[in-house]
């Protein structure tokens, strides 16, 4: 008996898979990018979430944003710029400002349940991408372990509620 749960621990710990996806909008000119990458096991797991990582950093770099990210003042901006037709792209703005208000407006009937689906996906999106933009400062060394610690826990607080 111990030596299956010996090999299933094993299995668990040398098997893994990740797929990340995003679409990122370049305000200015309106031109589209797509990041993505996928892997498997111990080694392309982490493999595929660097490279991911990587090219949405590269591409923020270079004055992409994620589409939610684009103010209704830039829109008009970019288009017609563009020689490509760009996606449609609704932003959706959460209503609400965290998960728990979020649950007790879905579960008193306030919204129906693809307006809590698509809020919490929303919700989660900007946490994601301010736990990102803090890694990218803390790495940086624009802040120290203490403040990166704080901003991460504050961050945490404002998605859960």
């Amino acid at each position: 008996m111990k030596r299956y749960l010996n090999l299933v621990v094993l299995v668990l710990f040398i098997t893994g898979c990740v797929s990340k996806q995003a679409m990122l909008v370049n305000p200015d000119t309106g031109q589209t990018q797509n990041c993505s990458a996928s892997g498997w096991g111990w080694f392309g797991a982490p493999h595929a979430s660097h490279i991911y990582n990587k090219c949405v950093s590269n591409m923020r770099t270079n004055g992409y944003k994620y589409p939610y990210e684009i103010t209704s003042e830039q829109q008009p901006e970019f288009i017609g710029k563009s020689k490509e037709k760009l996606p449609e792209v609704t932003i959706v703005k959460p209503k609400l400002s965290n998960v728990r208000e979020a649950k007790i407006a879905y579960k008193t009937g306030r919204i129906s349940k693809s307006e809590y689906k698509t809020t919490i996906y929303q919700l989660k999106s900007n946490y994601k991408m301010k736990v990102r933009e803090i890694k990218l400062d803390f790495n940086a060394g624009k802040i120290d372990e203490l403040e990166y610690r704080k901003r991460i826990t504050i961050a945490k607080m404002d998605y859960a509620g």
